[in-house]
């Protein structure tokens, strides 16, 4: 029987899928990070944020980014409990 996940752990998790995002996208440089949070609809300054680890991506977005760089070859952080 699989458990069920706390509010501690799914921000842990959000905070997971956030940091291999970014440190998927400081080890390929070569992607337009403009280009990229503009069809997002993400805010240019806060995606810069977002990569400096000032502040996490939302929820929505991160389902956003994760769809959108997996057709580069990124992998999703995954849970598995």
């Amino acid at each position: 029987m699989k458990k069920k996940n706390t509010l501690k752990d799914e921000a842990a998790i959000i905070k997971m899928r956030n940091k291999t995002i970014v440190k998927w996208l400081k080890t390929h440089p070569l992607l337009n990070r403009k280009g990229l949070s503009k069809i997002a609809g993400y805010d240019s300054s806060n995606f810069s944020k977002v990569l400096n680890g000032k502040i996490n991506l939302t929820t929505k977005h991160l389902g956003f980014f994760e769809k959108e760089l997996s057709k580069y070859g990124f992998e999703a952080f995954s849970d598995v409990s």
